[in-house]
């Protein structure tokens, strides 16, 4: 009975994290030999080391997740400075009448405001605001190139969506498909429910279009992304922008959504984006069908 004494005096003795295993003199390993007290011996060591690996692991990935937890409180400072800067450039500019740079350094405000919300998930309404943010300054950058068309029914603007998936699609419209357009260019969003419980978000221009092989090959890596999770396949250049969007939505919503690209060459480029239809339990009001 020594043995099984030897561990009731273990067992009671153990305190922090970590379980002390039992450990049996030659004697009584000899005097044991078999039977079924060493065996529980032997399955108590087994399950303290278990125990004890999986406390290790999980106090290192704590220390792991306030290390990270750290460094993003120590990125969101040059932001906030960023921030509170153009704050104070906008309110100069104001007073001196400026008010093309008033409306600038507003957008970049609001942009770098919406990017230190902690919220992944946004409504439409934000998200659609994020994206004229940045369309009011790329209309400095190109003036007179294109105009915005929202197409978005009233009852989707309040639905809920994840963060940075417009932004990007529109940037690749301006700097890809109008970007030999000097003038007559258009870019419009359009939002539609599915009967599955999808929601649609599309982005599409009057651009320079995608020739039939270069966009079958685009959507055979975005799908093989979404079944596969292979993210070595990008496009290049701008092509980061739609891998990312993608990469998020499928990786957030399932394998079944992310984007499809449609284009007829030389004429239109439309990118469309399936997510799953969430609501939000606070509808907003706000505007819609507008064209800026």
């Amino acid at each position: 009975m020594e043995p099984l004494a030897k561990m009731d005096e273990m067992i009671r003795h153990n305190k922090g994290t970590s379980l002390q295993k039992v450990y049996l003199s030659r004697e009584d390993e000899w005097l044991l030999g078999n039977n079924e007290i060493r065996n529980v011996i032997q399955n108590y060591n087994s399950m303290a080391e278990r125990i004890n690996e999986y406390a290790r692991k999980t106090l290192l990935y704590e220390i792991e997740q306030k290390e990270a937890q750290i460094k993003m409180l120590t990125y969101q400072i040059n932001p906030h400075f960023l921030y509170n800067t153009l704050n104070t450039i906008s309110a100069i500019a104001e007073i001196e009448n400026m008010e093309n740079i008033v409306e600038i350094t507003d957008s970049i405000s609001n942009i770098f405001r919406y990017n230190l919300k902690g919220d992944s998930i946004v409504t439409l309404r934000e998200e659609i605001g994020h994206v004229k943010d940045y369309v009011q300054i790329q209309k400095y950058r190109f003036p007179d190139q294109f105009e915005m068309i929202y197409e978005i029914p009233e009852e989707i603007y309040s639905m809920k969506v994840m963060k940075f998936i417009l932004q990007p699609l529109v940037e690749i419209s301006i700097s890809h498909g109008l970007f030999d357009k000097p003038e007559g260019g258009q870019i419009t969003i359009s939002a539609a429910l599915t009967e599955e419980g999808d929601m649609l978000l599309t982005v599409s221009d009057n651009g320079i279009g995608i020739n039939k092989k270069q966009l079958e090959e685009m959507n055979q890596k975005l799908f093989e992304y979404r079944v596969n999770m292979n993210s070595g396949k990008d496009f290049g250049g701008d092509g980061i922008g739609i891998i990312n969007v993608n990469a998020r939505v499928s990786g957030y919503y399932g394998k079944e959504y992310g984007i499809t690209l449609y284009s007829e060459y030389g004429r239109w480029t439309r990118a469309v984006l399936r997510i799953k239809a969430l609501r939000d339990e606070e509808p907003e009001t706000g505007r819609a069908g507008e064209t800026i």
